[in-house]
C-alpha cells in the first residue's frame, strides 16, 4: 500500500532523525548501525536460510538491550542477553511451527529446512536455556543485591516454569498462534500468571532497596 517513492522518503527521513539522536546523545552507537547491517543482511539473504534466519532476528532482540545498557553507561548483563536470545529464538520457533501447520513450507523459503518434528525439539531445548539463563540473571547479575538476588530466583521459579509450559502447551497441544505478540497478550493464564510475577518481583525489589521495611515486614 506504500509506493516505493514513499518508502524511499520514510527510509531518508528516519536515516536523518537517528543520526540527530545519535549525535546528540553523545553514547556509543555500534549497536544501531550493528542493528540495521543485520537488517539489511536479513532482509537480502540471512531470511532464506534455515535455523540462521530465527537467530538473526534474535539477536536483533539481543542488540536493543544492548544499546539500552550503552544509553545509560552500564555494563551488559550478559545472563540477561543470553536470556533474551533464547526466549527470542522460543518465540520465532514456535512461529515457525504454525506457519509450518497453516501454510506448509511455501508460507517462505527457509521452511524447507524446517519440520514439525524438528521445530518441536528446538522448542524443548531454547525453553531449558530460557529458564536457566533467566533464572541465573536474577540470582546474580539482577539489581536485587547480593542478599535478595537469591531470593528474586527461587520466587521466580514457579512462574518463569508456569509461563513456559503453558506456552509449550499451546504450540504443541493447544490451536497455537503464527503471531507470538497475540499468544502471549490474549491468553488469559499467560496474562495472569505475569501480572503476579511482576507484582512479586516488585515486592522483592522494594524489599531489596528498603531494608528497613525488609525488616519489619520479615519481623
Amino acid at each position: 500500500r506504500v509506493p516505493v517513492w514513499g518508502g524511499y522518503l520514510y527510509c531518508i527521513v528516519l536515516l536523518a532523525l537517528l543520526t540527530v539522536v545519535i549525535v546528540v546523545a553523545g553514547v556509543p552507537y555500534w549497536p544501531v548501525l550493528a542493528y540495521l547491517g543485520l537488517n539489511l543482511a536479513y532482509s537480502s539473504v540471512l531470511k532464506h536460510i534455515p535455523l540462521v534466519d530465527v537467530g538473526t532476528v534474535a539477536l536483533g532482540f539481543v542488540l536493543r538491550v544492548v544499546q539500552g545498557y550503552l544509553a545509560v553507561g552500564e555494563q551488559a548483563a550478559g545472563w540477561l542477553l543470553v536470556s533474551v536470545f533464547s526466549l527470542s529464538l522460543l518465540l520465532l520457533i514456535g512461529k515457525r511451527r504454525q506457519e509450518l501447520l497453516e501454510a506448509g513450507i511455501a508460507h517462505r523459503p527457509a521452511l524447507h529446512g524446517y519440520s514439525v518434528e524438528l521445530a518441536n525439539w528446538l522448542l524443548q531445548i531454547t525453553a531449558v536455556l530460557a529458564l536457566v539463563a533467566g533464572l541465573t540473571y536474577l540470582g546474580t547479575e539482577a539489581p536485587f543485591g547480593p542478599d535478595h538476588g537469591q531470593t528474586a530466583m527461587v520466587v521466580s521459579t514457579p512462574f518463569a516454569l508456569f509461563a513456559l509450559f503453558r506456552y509449550l502447551q499451546i504450540q504443541l497441544v493447544g490451536r497455537g498462534d503464527s503471531d507470538p505478540v497475540r499468544v502471549l497478550l490474549r491468553d488469559r493464564a499467560m496474562v495472569a500468571i505475569t501480572v503476579l510475577w511482576v507484582a512479586t518481583l516488585g515486592v522483592t525489589v522494594a524489599l531489596a532497596h528498603h531494608p528497613a521495611l525488609a525488616n519489619a515486614v520479615l519481623l
